[in-house]
């Protein structure tokens, strides 16, 4: 049995609040940490990108970017299809995101620095996806397919970070 099996079988479980019908609070969850993740990594890197030294490295921020925006567009296309409220991230929570970010970066003006912060980040987002996927259970496909592609996208950026630690 695959692991999309497995969790679909557990969505057939009653809620536990009682009602008569399984709750979206998995895919509600799950979707909003996603939001979260990618919104993080958003902002990550345009608080790191002026202690970045290399153009090489500067370019890949530049790419990784873009990708972050358009899995937020995409996160948040899937939270409107579900009706699920965006209400995310406070301007203050947002501003402590940056804020702790930039005090990780102490002035340093260091690739590898910056490679160290956005990999620390970009790991807490892969736990985060990943409790959910294996603690909720209790998913739709496609948010389970999202949840795979980001975690591919923040498995990929792991790696091509790594290359700028020295």
């Amino acid at each position: 049995m695959s692991n999309n099996e497995t969790k679909n079988q557990k969505c057939a479980v009653e809620c536990d609040c009682g009602c008569d019908k399984s709750c979206e609070m998995g895919d509600k969850t799950l979707i909003r940490d996603i939001l979260k993740t990618v919104i993080m990594g958003s902002q990550s890197i345009d608080v790191t990108r002026e202690y970045v030294e290399s153009e090489g490295f500067q370019s890949y921020l530049c790419e990784l970017q873009s990708t972050y925006q358009e899995l937020i567009k995409e996160t948040e296309n899937i939270m409107r299809s579900k009706g699920i409220t965006e209400d995310i991230l406070s301007s203050v929570r947002e501003a402590f995101t940056r804020g702790m970010v930039k005090m990780g970066m102490m002035g340093t003006h260091s690739d590898e620095k910056v490679a160290e912060q956005l990999i620390k980040g970009t790991t807490m987002g892969l736990e985060t996806i990943g409790n959910n996927l294996n603690v909720n259970g209790c998913y739709s496909e496609d948010i389970v397919a999202h949840a795979e592609t980001v975690e591919d996208t923040l498995n990929q950026s792991i790696k091509e970070l790594r290359k700028w630690l020295v």
